[in-house]
C-alpha cells in the first residue's frame, strides 16, 4: 500500500499493464484494463490460468518453473490463445530489502543514490562457484537479483509453436545486451514457423553462443 503513491501517476496514463501482483491483476482488469498477468505470479496449471482470465486477464505469462511439455499441458485447453512465453533474458531470482550498495560501503540506505545510479551502476554478486549475477536497483532501494545468465529457448520454439503459443517474451536487463540482433534472430524464426518451414540454427544461439541456460524448457524445478 505504501507504493501505491507513487505507481498511480502511471497507472492513470491508461496504457496496457503488465503486473506479476495478483491483486493490481484483478483490481484493473476487473476496471476493462489492458492487464497481462505476468510470470511472477507462477501460473503453472490450468486451473491458475482460468482463474486468472476470470478475473479479466487478456493475457498470461506460464511460469519460469515450467518445462516445454508442462507449458504445452497448460495452454492445451486454450490452444494457446492468450498465452505468452518467457523465451530470453534473465528472470528475477530475488527481491532482497537489504541494499547490497549500501551494505558494502556502510552508507545509510535511501541516503545512497549517489552510488547505484552514478558511481556503481553495474552491480554483481558473485557466488563461490564463480557465477555473477547482476543486481538491478530500484526507486525504492530496494534490490533484485537477476539469474546468472540470459534463459534463451529458441531451440524449443517449434514445440511452443505447435502447441499454439503465439507470443514471446524477450526481456533486457542488463548493460550492453545486442537487442537489436536477439529481436531481429527470434523475428526469423518465427517467420519461418508461420510459414511453415522448419528453422535453421536459431541466430540467437549464435550470438549468445555458450553463455545462456535453457533453464526450466529442459530441466524441471
Amino acid at each position: 500500500p505504501e507504493d501505491r503513491g507513487g505507481l498511480q501517476k502511471w497507472l492513470d496514463l491508461g496504457l496496457p499493464i503488465q503486473s506479476g501482483h495478483l491483486g493490481l491483476v484483478a483490481e484493473l482488469a476487473s476496471a476493462g484494463r489492458d492487464v497481462t498477468a505476468d510470470y511472477a505470479l507462477n501460473v503453472m496449471n490450468g486451473h491458475t490460468a482460468a482463474e486468472i482470465f476470470r478475473l479479466g486477464a487478456r493475457r498470461v505469462t506460464a511460469s519460469v518453473e515450467l518445462t516445454t511439455d508442462e507449458i504445452g499441458h497448460l495452454v492445451a485447453p486454450w490452444r494457446g490463445d492468450g498465452f505468452e512465453v518467457f523465451l530470453y533474458g534473465r528472470p528475477e531470482g530475488m527481491t532482497l530489502e537489504h541494499c547490497v550498495l549500501s551494505a558494502a560501503f556502510e552508507r545509510e540506505p535511501t541516503t545512497c543514490r549517489d552510488l547505484c545510479v552514478q558511481k556503481h551502476p553495474n552491480v554483481q554478486l558473485t557466488d563461490p562457484t564463480g557465477y555473477a549475477f547482476p543486481v538491478a536497483t530500484d526507486s525504492a532501494c530496494r534490490n533484485r537479483l537477476l539469474h546468472s545468465r540470459p534463459v534463451e529457448g529458441s531451440e524449443f520454439l517449434p514445440r511452443l509453436w505447435e502447441s499454439g503459443v503465439r507470443s514471446y517474451r524477450a526481456v533486457f536487463n542488463v548493460a550492453g545486451e545486442p537487442v537489436a540482433d536477439v529481436v531481429a534472430g527470434y523475428r526469423r524464426t518465427l517467420d519461418a514457423l508461420a510459414a511453415g518451414h522448419e528453422p535453421s540454427r536459431s541466430p540467437v544461439r549464435d550470438l549468445v553462443g555458450s553463455t545462456f541456460t535453457r533453464g526450466h524448457f529442459a530441466r524441471a524445478v
